[in-house]
């Protein structure tokens, strides 16, 4: 097969204006429409539209042929050829998001290659970053630069825009290649413009376009056009973006790597086995001028001449109406095709002959790591560390880091804002009627573990959402507008997936012991979704993350108004400010809010109307029984424990008291429980960001500090509505 690169160039919409078509080209789409049997839909559009059939060719760009490549490199023993487990058991259809969800954030990236042929370059970069999310356990989920890759990353064969080879992505971030060093820097999409945002070494540096094929509300100029130039490939690079941020603007240092085998699969069923063991991969196939037209379903070819090739990346596969197909990521934008994506169908234009991939067992690391500076430790700390990992039977792992590491044990004092006594508080509520606490069942089967966003899938991403209460002490409300958010999800079966504000439930959610970033009551949320606050009507508005940084980005009501941190804890490759440091201030409560943000979009632009509140009781449940069996009722639940002075050191384990003095009282959520080692324990999402603890989780023993003397939430047959909704359904 005759591979090369194509960045082709289709977009058509509803909203499109009409355009002149080629006669071929109508001919060809009338000849595909009234084909028998076809399986997507063909449409003409401006980018090939008055062109003839082939139109793309000059913009497929790799070099040579890819299976003979491959092959020649299994022979030099440069790549391993895996091998097909005969009696191995392959589902119908897989999904490595759906699979891995943990990593669904970077696994959905839909990158933008512009109007530039290093296809290969991305569909390699791509592979790669969702690979080391999977191989770390989304420890490490940072997206590699196509940047670096597409420039840097060529050899003879590679050559930027100008194309390359499937193999030789994976090359460069193993050993490196002509014009870079080993391994490849972090790196997003145009000016930090995908999810992973601003801050990375080197970003893609040529705008986005929009491409190869109808583009339903893609606002994006044409290839060719103003605003997206045809590109040839830039100097080579070897500076970080001028907006890089720490620890990723040291270009040298910023460079991720493997260790291990580079690894090569061939036919449906070695590359379905291969996908399922280690997640997407890099393949190719013959682009045929038909397929210029694409704009859903299950492609094949139908009509028209070869024109090229393309490199893409592949995530699994389905079948639909008997027909097997391959679910494709391509790197022309999240407007193209079925949202970013397409489905081929097994075995066309040799999709299945090669795929490449670093192997599952392959061990990434980044190249600064080894050389990050030591920091002073202060010697109280020093020696509460070293107490640690000296007592016989500790169940977790203990390290200094920036943020406590030069202060006396006790440093977290300020951040810790549970304010009285939980316990007590919750049993008034109960007493007043206010809060109904939930009755064991002693006949109840409870699981050894438990995992919310496993028992409801349909609500993971809500419930991995993990957020940061920068260096603010209002816990208590993040912890309770998470349970509530993840709540809303369950009990509408997912129809209804926002994340609520806990800007609004923080800020006006108070009452007299719940004050913001000086503290507050776990009831509190609850009591101010159900009924209001002293500040605020009833119900928490739709918000996210910092600047929309989330897995549900911009445009919700009332995001967090203040700006990401590292916590209380190893932060490993987490690139924020440390708390008091610049960029990081502490934080005071701002004035009450009643406005949505100014770039809020509809339906959740309007602060009154976007109110989220329930009807039905807030419960309560208490002891390792009660919590396990309300949470299996409706998910999960706000709790608080005592933090001592030892926890600030927590990097990983099962943490218990070892060492040190009770700081204060901290609110987080409950997800789930699980056994290690004869040892059970809660499994816990803190509010911290994800690159503290166990990827922003932390895991605690029963009854540690507290944690399960009592737990709150909405009754799992409470009613959720929305304001704004005049019939009273829900929003989705």
């Amino acid at each position: 097969m005759n591979i090369c690169i194509c960045a082709l160039a289709l977009a058509v919409a509803s909203s499109t204006p009409s355009v002149d078509v080629h006669p071929e080209r109508q001919a060809m789409i009338e000849e595909i429409q009234n084909t028998p049997g076809v399986l997507w839909k063909a449409t003409p559009h401006p980018r090939f539209a008055s062109e003839a059939p082939g139109a793309s060719k000059a913009l497929c760009g790799v070099k040579g042929d890819q299976k003979m490549a491959v092959s020649d490199m299994v022979q030099r023993g440069e790549i391993v050829e895996t091998s097909v487990d005969e009696q191995m058991e392959i589902p119908a259809s897989f999904d490595s998001a759906e699979n891995w969800p943990q990593c669904a954030k970077i696994i959905g990236d839909i990158r933008d290659q512009s109007n530039c042929g290093c296809c290969w370059a991305f569909a390699g970069a791509e592979a790669a970053s969702d690979r080391m999310c999977i191989s770390t356990n989304a420890s490490t989920m940072i997206p590699l630069s196509a940047q670096d890759v597409c420039f840097n990353g060529g050899g003879f064969l590679s050559q930027g825009c100008n194309g390359g080879q499937i193999t030789s992505p994976w090359s460069y971030m193993k050993k490196g290649g002509l014009f870079g060093g080993k391994g490849a820097v972090s790196g997003g999409q145009y000016q930090g413009s995908g999810p992973f945002g601003k801050g990375l070494c080197s970003d893609f540096s040529f705008p986005h376009c929009h491409h190869h094929g109808p583009q339903g509300n893609d606002p994006y100029p044409a290839e060719g056009q103003p605003g997206c130039p045809h590109q040839t490939s830039p100097p080579k690079y070897s500076k970080c973006d001028a907006d890089a941020q720490p620890p990723h603007n040291d270009f040298q240092a910023d460079k991720y790597s493997y260790r291990g085998n580079t690894v090569t699969a061939s036919g449906v069923s070695g590359i379905q086995q291969a996908i399922m063991s280690g997640g997407p991969m890099e393949v190719a196939f013959t682009v045929y001028s038909d397929f210029e037209n694409y704009a859903s379903g299950i492609y094949h070819h139908v009509s028209g001449e070869p024109v090229g090739g393309h490199a893409v990346k592949v995530v699994g596969w389905g079948v639909e109406n008997g027909v097997s197909y391959w679910k494709i990521a391509n790197s022309w934008n999240p407007y193209w095709g079925e949202k970013g994506y397409f489905r081929i169908k097994f075995g066309e234009g040799g999709i299945d002959d090669q795929a490449v991939a670093s192997d599952p067992t392959a061990k990434w690391s980044r190249a600064g790591d080894s050389l990050a500076p030591s920091v002073d430790v202060h010697p109280e700390r020093q020696a509460m560390i070293e107490e640690i990992q000296n007592t016989p039977g500790v169940l977790w792992k203990a390290t200094p880091h920036p943020r406590f590491a030069s202060e006396a044990p006790g440093a977290s004092k300020a951040l810790c804002g549970v304010k009285g006594d939980q316990k007590m508080a919750v049993s008034d509520m109960v007493q007043q009627g206010e809060i109904v606490e939930i009755s064991v069942d002693e006949q109840m089967e409870i699981p050894a573990s438990f995992d919310s966003a496993e028992n409801w899938p349909q609500c993971a991403k809500i419930i991995g959402d993990i957020r940061d209460q920068s260096n603010c002490g209002c816990c208590w409300a993040f912890a309770g507008a998470e349970a509530a958010s993840d709540r809303v999800c369950i009990s509408t079966n997912a129809s209804t997936m926002i994340p609520l504000s806990a800007q609004d439930v923080c800020f006006n959610g108070g009452g007299f012991l719940s004050q913001g970033c000086n503290g507050g009551q776990i009831t509190s949320p609850w009591s101010y979704m159900k009924k209001g606050g002293l500040f605020g009507g009833k119900g928490a508005v739709s918000g996210g993350q910092y600047q929309g940084l989330g897995p549900f980005g911009k445009g919700l009501c009332s995001d967090f108004s203040f700006p990401h941190c590292h916590h209380h804890g190893p932060h490993g490759n987490d690139p924020y400010p440390a708390e008091g440091q610049p960029g990081c201030p502490h934080q005071r409560s701002p004035p009450k809010y009643s406005k949505c943000d100014a770039d809020a979009q509809p339906p959740h632009n309007d602060f009154q109307a976007d109110k989220y509140s329930y009807r039905g009781n807030t419960v309560t449940a208490r002891g390792v029984s009660g919590i396990q069996q309300a949470i299996m009722a409706g998910g999960p639940m706000e709790v608080a424990f005592t933090v001592y002075s030892d926890f600030e050191n927590y990097a990983s384990g099962i943490y218990h008291h070892v060492s040190g003095e009770p700081v204060g009282g901290h609110a987080v959520k409950v997800v789930g429980w699980g056994v290690e080692n004869g040892v059970s324990y809660w499994k816990i999402a803190n509010s911290w960001n994800p690159y503290w603890g166990e990827k922003g989780y932390f895991r605690i023993k029963f009854g540690e500090g507290g944690i399960d003397d009592r737990a709150v939430a909405s009754d799992p047959e409470a009613k959720w509505s929305r304001a704004g909704d005049a019939i009273g359904t829900l929003v989705v």
